[in-house]
């Protein structure tokens, strides 16, 4: 993993999160078929949906994989990620599933916050894979 230390840090924390805090207030999510702008408070509430989706397709979890840092100015930085998924027996995605994503990280005082979060897999067209 090519990362700064503190970069690094906040993906530790990230991966194990469920309240929100990585995410700035108001970001831009996008997937291959949409861009949507959606506050903090909308995020947190959709994680519940986004873990009984994954538990339907057999998907307990995702670990961290790997990650790829490129500074953009002293405020900024864009990360590069892939993550494993956890499977369950019965699970309908392929054994070595990886997700990649990408985020546009700020630093706001002192702090990074993910400001653009790219999931580059449709996960619609996973559930009819």
């Amino acid at each position: 993993m090519k990362v700064r230390d503190d970069v690094a840090e906040f993906f530790d924390r990230f991966a194990t999160a469920s309240d929100g805090a990585g995410f700035h207030p108001t970001l831009l999510t996008l997937d291959p078929v949409s861009v949507t702008p959606v506050t903090r408070e909308q995020v947190v509430a959709s994680l519940p949906k986004r873990k009984e989706f994954f538990a339907g397709l057999g998907i307990s979890g995702m670990t961290l994989d790997s990650l790829d840092e490129s500074p953009v100015d002293e405020q900024h930085t864009l990360v590069r990620s892939t993550w494993r998924l956890e499977r369950t027996e019965s699970s309908t995605v392929p054994e070595g599933t990886i997700f990649a994503s990408t985020y546009l990280l700020r630093r706001v005082e002192g702090e990074w916050q993910i400001v653009v979060y790219l999931n580059h897999q449709d996960l619609r067209a996973l559930m009819s894979a």
